[in-house]
């Protein structure tokens, strides 16, 4: 039992220096930093397509054509009702 309780501490011993090297904590740091762009880009382009919908929606209001005359000049406008 004396061996294996040396193997278990080894690997513990082992683990902490995994968890605490400059390099895992570089993946980490990489790791969290991915989520929060993947995040980022996704809030982007869902709001990239509510804007062109909005654009769309708003191209295709019903609009009165009103047509004017003053100074023998004829004003023609676009009234979105």
């Amino acid at each position: 039992m004396d061996l294996r309780e040396e193997v278990n501490e080894m690997r513990q011993e082992l683990n902490e220096i995994e968890e605490e090297s400059f390099a895992m904590l570089l993946l980490k740091d990489y790791k969290k930093s991915n989520a929060r762009m993947f995040k980022i880009i996704i809030i982007i382009i869902v709001a990239w397509f509510l804007t062109i919908l909005g654009i769309i929606l708003y191209s295709c209001l019903p609009t009165d054509d009103i047509s004017q005359e003053a100074n023998g000049h004829e004003i023609n406008q676009e009234v979105n009702n």
